[in-house]
């Protein structure tokens, strides 16, 4: 899928509708609507028959008491369906344990309450008839952000017409040892809720798509935002947002901790300019070359400003030579057109076995048989009998040979005698590519 290269994750295609979970080198790709901070389609109910088990125990830092009887919940979506929503309580150790789940291609997610803070593993999956052990950790939470650093801020922008796609691919890297819960109460989140990541949206923004950090659980909408509340734990963890709007005339990005640098890319063809960043080259996804733009170190609560020109270019764009050569193959067509056309009138009128006018005449003219004598010498040669139906025939250039072998290739496929049309078209395309290097040999070969 080529979801990782030189510049960290990337590309997602385009989903809808329920949440879709994959698991990909430990990251796990979800795409729900961000309009609410739970899980809208869960609902409790049972997991149905299943054989797949999941156990784990509430890690807690230090040589602390273990966590009894906290209730843990375990959420599981499947690939296509209703969610379900069961709940366990700890025992005296920390550990609780999820029977009867069903495997394959549901993904689960389990959280728990801390200190007043909520807690999530990442998505994970378990074959049907197996079992799964984890660690679900829980630290102190936070509301500073002074140990907090982005360590890594990529911006992708993909334009199509008068849409746009924008990718924020983003690592955080937390040097404290508590967790980071937010500063930022979130509308309609669970009582106490804030935003620990926040990223800007543009106006209009739809088809949210999360990976990492950003796959599990509260994610809202809110204040021209995009809020996610799920904490920054100790030590690194990465996210990235991805969402499709209406073409904006600018962007901005608010940087809600301090990074050493932003990375802008736009498909080269595409319009950009902002005071905070510059040019630093090109690089190449999914062979489309994207313009490479860099800022500076940027501080928390510093804004960049992207603008783009009405006259963006799309980044699938056909390139330039690629309309040259339609317009001559359309041109070798027409002739090729012509040129049959003018085949098949004359052959609609003329009498294949009527010997030429000029023979006629010659014949009509002659008072007595002995002009007809040495016909029959003649019939029996064999290099005579090559012309005998046109004494003045030129021979054939090799783009009229060309054309009626390509007039006859489409009239097989027309009659149904290609039953591959992969094959017909690789025939086709072979024939008119030596056509046109024939015609631009020899201009004149079918007039």
């Amino acid at each position: 899928m080529g979801w990782v290269h030189g510049f960290g994750v990337r590309r997602f295609l385009g989903t809808s509708g329920a949440m879709l979970a994959v698991t990909l080198s430990g990251a796990l790709l979800a795409t729900a609507p961000a309009s609410a901070l739970t899980p809208t389609a869960a609902r409790s109910a049972d997991a149905g028959s299943g054989t797949a088990e999941i156990s784990g125990r509430i890690a807690v830092p230090g040589p602390a008491t273990a966590e009894a009887g906290v209730t843990v919940t375990l959420s599981g979506v499947p690939t296509s369906g209703d969610a379900i929503t069961r709940t366990a309580v700890t025992k005296a150790d920390g550990t609780f344990t999820f029977r009867d789940l069903a495997g394959g291609d549901w993904n689960y997610t389990i959280t728990a309450p801390y200190k007043g803070a909520t807690f999530s593993t990442d998505l994970v999956t378990v074959p049907a008839g197996q079992g799964l052990t984890l660690k679900l950790p829980v630290f102190a939470p936070t509301d500073s952000p002074a140990k907090i650093k982005t360590s890594s801020w990529i911006v992708w922008l993909d334009v199509t017409g008068d849409k746009v796609a924008v990718e924020q691919d983003l690592s955080y890297t937390n040097s404290g040892a508590t967790a980071f819960v937010g500063t930022t109460p979130v509308a309609d989140a669970t009582p106490g809720a804030k935003a620990a990541a926040l990223l800007s949206i543009a106006t209009g923004a739809t088809n949210f798509q999360y990976l990492g950090q950003f796959a599990v659980c509260c994610s809202a909408v809110t204040n021209g935002a995009w809020a996610h509340t799920r904490p920054l734990n100790p030590g690194g963890s990465s996210g990235t947002l991805r969402y499709e709007s209406p073409r904006p005339a600018s962007l901005a990005f608010l940087a809600q901790f301090p990074a050493d640098s932003i990375t802008l890319l736009a498909p080269k063809g595409t319009a950009v300019s902002s005071p905070q960043l510059t040019s630093s080259g090109t690089t190449t996804d999914k062979n489309v070359t994207y313009d490479v733009y860099k800022s500076g170190a940027v501080k928390a609560g510093d804004t960049i400003t992207v603008t783009l020109s009405a006259a963006a270019a799309e980044s699938s764009s056909t390139p330039w030579w690629l309309f040259g050569l339609i317009g001559l193959l359309v041109v070798v067509v027409a002739a090729v057109v012509v040129v049959l056309l003018r085949r098949r009138r004359s052959a609609s009128t003329a009498d294949p076995t009527a010997v030429p006018k000029g023979a006629k005449v010659a014949k009509a003219a002659a008072p007595a048989k002995p002009v007809a004598a040495p016909k029959p010498a003649k019939a029996t040669a064999p290099k005579p009998a090559k012309t005998a139906t046109s004494p003045t025939a030129t021979p054939r250039s090799q783009a009229e040979v060309l054309a009626e072998q390509l007039a006859q290739l489409d009239l097989k496929y027309e009659n149904g005698e290609f039953s591959d049309d992969a094959a017909y078209r690789r025939v086709r395309e072979s024939l008119v590519q030596q056509l046109v290097d024939a015609v631009a040999t020899d201009p004149t070969s079918l007039s």
